[in-house]
C-alpha cells in the first residue's frame, strides 16, 4: 500500500446530528483502530452482494486476544 493511499483514502460517517459528518484518513484509522478497517471492508463487501441484514456478526479481534478458546483455534502458517 503506497503512502498516497494511506493519506488519500478517507472514511466518512454521520453522527446523526445536524452537520455531524465526520471523516478519518486510513492512516490514522490503522494506527488507532486497525480492526475497524477490516470490519468496514467486510461490511461493504457483504452489502454490495446481498442485503445489509446478512452482514456477518463475527467479531474482529486485534492480536492474539481471541476470547474463543473453547474452539481451540490453531495458528495458520502463511508462506
Amino acid at each position: 500500500m503506497s503512502r498516497a493511499q494511506l493519506t488519500d483514502k478517507i472514511y466518512y460517517h454521520h453522527t446523526g446530528y445536524i452537520g455531524g459528518i465526520k471523516s478519518i484518513a486510513l492512516e490514522k484509522l490503522l494506527k488507532e483502530h486497525p480492526e475497524r478497517v477490516i470490519e468496514i471492508a467486510v461490511k461493504a463487501c457483504c452489502e454490495e452482494h446481498s442485503r445489509p441484514k446478512h452482514v456477518p456478526q463475527a467479531p474482529c479481534v486485534r492480536g492474539c486476544r481471541a476470547p474463543h478458546q473453547a474452539q481451540q483455534p490453531q495458528p495458520l502458517e502463511i508462506q
